[in-house]
């Protein structure tokens, strides 16, 4: 009887959450890392941009008040070229961490243009947060 009242609790706490939908509005920021070289802001949210436009349903956003999640990058240097990156998604009215991604490897290669950080944002768009939330995928 214990084990279904937990897994009942477990079940409901879970369905309550928030949970990224088709065309939610998602505020895109940078996250700084205290004692870690960052990647350069403008180029990793560009990326970002350009990835979430390209492979989700999501609707990108720079209005503070039409938004449904927020979207903390962070991509700090890992020496050679390679880059860290993690993703959390935030709900703005609870500041509740709704998903936060392990930090991933994104290395130089040529598929992604010799970039660590396009390597790095594609492995976190595609690998992440879309398998985390199918119904995001274009």
């Amino acid at each position: 009887m214990k084990n279904l009242a937990l897994l009942i609790f477990t079940f409901l706490s879970v369905t309550a959450h928030a949970q990224l939908a088709q065309d939610s509005n998602v505020l895109l920021v940078f996250e700084k890392q205290i004692d870690q070289p960052d990647a350069d802001e403008m180029e990793v949210i560009n990326l970002l941009e350009h990835y979430l436009s390209d492979k989700t349903s999501l609707n990108i956003t720079a209005d503070k008040d039409d938004v449904d999640y927020i979207l903390q990058l962070s991509v700090v240097k890992k020496g050679l070229g390679n880059r860290r990156g993690k993703l959390v998604v935030v709900d703005p009215v609870s500041t509740d961490v709704i998903f936060e991604s392990k930090w991933i490897l994104g290395t130089r290669n040529m598929f992604y243009g010799l970039s660590g950080e396009r390597h790095a944002i594609a492995r976190l768009v595609s690998g992440k947060l879309v398998s985390e939330y199918p119904e995001v995928k274009k």
